[in-house]
């Protein structure tokens, strides 16, 4: 075996190892995927749970800082899509009906998490670190309400945006 064909298998095993500690980083967007499934809400769950499972893959392959995103990121879309799970479950809504209840209160929760990951994420780290877990949070959040309708998942988002986007705007204007 020559040198280039020994740093050919080295580098494969390198990234395989890294492939596979990678596949495991999607643990922590679980709960709401696993919420969402046991609420009926199939085929939503799956059309999203897979871009999310594979942006938390992603960012842990990547590096580059981007598998600090995932956990806050998890964290902050959990928390509107259980609300807005919770409200159509405890008001026995359909998903139109719910929306006008909904859309604030996902907005609301939105809001409340985008200052908190406003806080984790824009405060302390890099733009790409918290452009990618605002994306993951969009998303975990978009679980619970994008069976309800658009309106609370834009509501949702704009939410965290709106959160976010200050602390991020401040803490680089003084860089």
């Amino acid at each position: 075996m020559d040198s280039h064909e020994l740093a050919a298998r080295a580098r494969r095993a390198y990234e395989l190892g890294r492939l596979r500690r990678a596949a495991w980083a999607w643990w922590p967007v679980s709960p709401v995927v696993v919420v969402a499934l046991l609420m009926g809400h199939t085929a939503t769950a799956v059309a999203l749970a897979v871009p999310l499972v594979l942006m938390c893959v992603w960012c842990s392959y990547r590096g580059q800082g981007l598998e600090r995103a995932i956990t806050p990121g998890a964290v902050a879309g959990l928390l509107p899509a259980m609300v807005a799970m919770g409200t159509m479950q405890h008001f026995g809504c359909a998903s139109n009906s719910c929306a006008e209840l909904c859309a604030p209160l996902c907005a609301a929760t939105g809001l409340v998490v985008g200052a908190w990951l406003g806080t984790k994420t824009a405060a302390r780290e890099t733009p790409r670190v918290t452009a990618a877990s605002l994306a993951i949070a969009a998303v975990s959040a978009s679980l619970g309400c994008a069976p309800i309708g658009l309106g609370t998942l834009v509501g949702a988002i704009v939410g965290m945006a709106v959160g976010v986007v200050p602390l991020w705007v401040v803490r680089h204007a003084a860089d």
